[in-house]
């Protein structure tokens, strides 16, 4: 993780801990909005944080009263793009200009409503974990 200090708000500390308690799974990092939270768990706890046919996210969102999204965290910014963009992404293309750095997400036509989410909400999430995680300042779906 690039920064070690990301500091949460009240209402991130008291959706990472419900989310943790009911299961199970250590959060490494969240993103928790008026209606919606993003957890990031380590590699291969997806699974267990999802629960057999959902059933204990479920809980987290009943809980929450949120729409719940679980992402696996990679040490591999791609495989982390990968893991945050609800579609078949093509290409993951990494530049730095001076001190900026960005990130292109090229995807397949038909998948790019998807990836970019109503209002831009997806590319928004990630490209905030991308700057907590990886330091990344832009990212651009195409």
């Amino acid at each position: 993780m690039a920064d070690s200090t990301i500091k949460f708000d009240t209402d991130t500390i008291r959706g990472i801990n419900t989310f943790e308690e009911i299961t199970g799974v250590d959060v490494k990092d969240a993103i928790v909005t008026d209606n919606q939270a993003y957890f990031v768990v380590e590699e291969g706890k997806a699974g267990l944080a999802i629960g057999k046919g959902g059933k204990t996210i479920k809980k987290v969102q009943n809980n929450l009263n949120k729409d719940v999204k679980v992402f696996e965290y990679s040490d591999s910014l791609k495989e982390f793009v990968e893991n945050v963009i609800p579609a078949s992404v093509n290409q993951v293309r990494f530049d730095r200009s001076g001190d900026e750095k960005t990130v292109t997400v090229d995807v397949n036509r038909n998948d790019r409503s998807r990836a970019v989410g109503s209002d831009g909400k997806n590319v928004d999430v990630l490209q905030r974990f991308l700057k907590r995680e990886f330091e990344v300042d832009a990212v651009t779906v195409r």
